[in-house]
Order: C-alpha cells, then structure tokens, then sequence
C-alpha cells in the first residue's frame, strides 16, 4: 500500500526531495528494483529534479522516471526530450512558471453551490495564464516539437474566462475596486466614512489629552470598532461603550459615544463590501465550473510537459547522445539492448 506523502509546511503544495526519492524507491515495479538498486537510480531522479520546480513538474517527474517496460511509451518519450533538447540548444526555453497544482480548487469549484476565497483566485489566474503561455509556445513549433505538439495542444486556453478573472483581481490577489461598479461605490463611502471617523476620533482625543485622561493619544481597534485607549482611573469621565481592558489593568478602551453612529455606519459598509465580493467570486466560481474536466486534464499534461523539460536539460548537462531505436525491435521483445550506453 503506497504511503501518503507529506507536504512542506513553508509550501502545502511541495513536497520535500527526500520524500519524493523515497516514494520513488517505493514504486519501482519489483522487476527492476534489483537493477535500480545497482544502478543507483534514485540518484538520477534527484539529478534531474534540479530542473523540475513546480509542485506538479516534479510529482510527473517522479513518476514519468519509473522504469517502463512499455516500448511505445519509452520510444515516443525518447523523442519529445529530443525535440525539446534541440529547441533548448537553439536558445527557446518553455516557461513553467506560475502553473501551480490548483486540482483542490478545481474539486471544490465541481460541487454546485460552491465558491472560491479571495487567495484561491490568484493562483486560478497565474494557472491559467501559465497553461497559454505554454501552449503557445509549443504552438509555434509544431514542425520542430510535433511529438510534444501533440500533448501542448490540449492545454486549456480560455481567454474570456481569463479576462474575467483578471479583472477582478491584483497581482498580490486582493480584489479590484474595479471589479464591479458597486464594490468601487462601497470602497468610497468605506474611505469616507472613515476618514470623517478618524478626524472625529482626532478632536476627541486632543481633548482627553488636555484633560489627562488617556493612556496613549492614539487611535487602535478592538472588535473591528475604532476606540481610544483611557486610563482606568479616568473611564466614568467618558462616555461610551467599554470594549476591553489591557492585560495590566491600567487602560481601558472605549468607543466615545460621539463615534458609535459613525463606527456602526462604517462596519455597514465593511460588511456591505465583503457581501459583494462574495458575489463577484460567486459569479467567477459558476463561470468556470462547466471547464473543470478540460481543467483537470490540462493540468495532467502540463505535469507531463516539465518533465520532458527536466529531462532534455539533463540531457544536455551531461552531453548525452541522441537515442536512436533499433529497426528490427518488436514490439513483444522483453529486453531491451543498449549496446553503448555508457555513464
């Protein structure tokens, strides 16, 4: 039974080098372990996972660098490190970047009713602005990678649904204020309203200043409510609402009954704005549900394109020669000679 592997606590969607080299020992097909064994292949894989970064490159890799006893698939892998070698040797590099395992997010998304957080839909954009790069990379150079063409042409490519997420959101994942007419109109009276609370909460507290009365002359929040912090001697001079009372006992922090409307008005529109924020990343979650599967599928093959990328540039690090196949192979032979191979 194959053991769960354990993600990075700095990264949950990568997981550690020598838990992936373990997980590779542990799924070599019993007939090639003793050969494996003898041949170090696990050191190898870490060779070439130097060049495998995202999360899903290097769990494809992982797996891809199992021994095989699949000709058809060893052949036609033989030739997509070959083209992609090539193209690396002319200076064209696909870039990976930004694809990231977004396959929780898309699950989620399945399920009718559901709909992503704010920071799911930064990596939804990246992903699926990475996937197009990718594909039109590849695109380009049909007549010179037509084996990995033939993978490349299937990755998802939607550029209304990727309008319509990049218009929501910024490139640190917060929402636009643009993302709709109504958030824009909220965030102002938010901006107004607050600054006229903050000036009201300024001439309150240069009063209680001059009268001694507070601990710090600063504006702080308790409870999402702006309130000022009092000395606890001094709580009955003010009035409003007490809010809570510092771990030392000499302050006390009050919300001035002069500033209760103004706060109240201003977590309105606070909630007013995550209302519709959470109907904007209603709408996004409906519009790209129906896409799920050719999203799952996409990813599947983005995983397989890096490894073909880790293993070209291995190839090329350790100046390996092109793989050729023998005319006469069948495709029931059981052994497979590779009269000079070296290491």
């Amino acid at each position: 039974m194959t053991e769960e592997l354990e993600f990075s606590e700095h990264d949950p969607s990568v997981i550690p080098t020598d838990q992936l080299r373990a997980q590779f020992l542990r799924d070599i097909p019993h007939q090639f372990r003793r050969a494996a064994l003898v041949l170090e292949y696990d050191k190898i894989l870490l060779e070439h996972l130097r060049f495998a970064h995202s999360p899903l490159g290097r769990l494809a890799l992982a797996k891809e660098r199992l021994p095989k006893g699949d000709r058809e698939k060893i052949v036609t892998s033989f030739t997509e490190i070959d083209e992609l070698r090539a193209l690396i040797g002319c200076g064209e590099i696909p870039s990976y970047d930004g694809i990231k395992d977004i396959r929780a997010i898309l699950h989620k998304v399945e399920i009718e009713g559901s709909t992503i957080y704010i920071d799911e839909g930064l990596p939804l954009l990246r992903t699926l602005k990475a996937m197009r790069f990718l594909r039109d990379f590849f695109a380009s150079r049909t007549k010179s990678a037509p084996t990995i063409w033939k993978s490349a042409v299937h990755l998802f490519e939607d550029r209304l649904i990727e309008m319509a997420f990049d218009s929501v959101f910024e490139d640190n994942g917060s929402v636009k204020d643009s993302a709709s007419s109504e958030l824009s109109r909220i965030r102002r009276d938010i901006v107004t309203t607050g600054e006229r609370l903050r000036n009201k909460l300024a001439s309150l507290i240069k009063k209680f200043t001059e009268d001694d009365l507070l601990q710090e002359n600063i504006i702080t929040q308790r409870d999402g409510r702006a309130v000022i912090p009092v000395k606890t001697e001094h709580k009955r001079k003010i009035a409003g609402m007490i809010h809570s009372v510092s771990q030392t006992g000499q302050t006390i922090y009050i919300e001035p009954a002069e500033t209760i409307e103004l706060n109240n008005e201003l977590r309105s529109h606070e909630f007013a704005e995550q209302r519709e924020i959470d109907r904007i990343l209603r709408e996004l979650t409906e519009r790209i549900r129906s896409s799920v599967p050719s999203l799952l599928k996409s990813l599947e093959i983005a995983g397989h394109l890096e490894p073909i990328y880790a293993n070209s540039r291995y190839a090329v690090a350790i100046e390996a020669a092109v793989t050729t196949t023998h005319v006469n192979c069948q495709p029931n032979d059981s052994n497979m000679v590779l009269p000079e191979a070296r290491d």
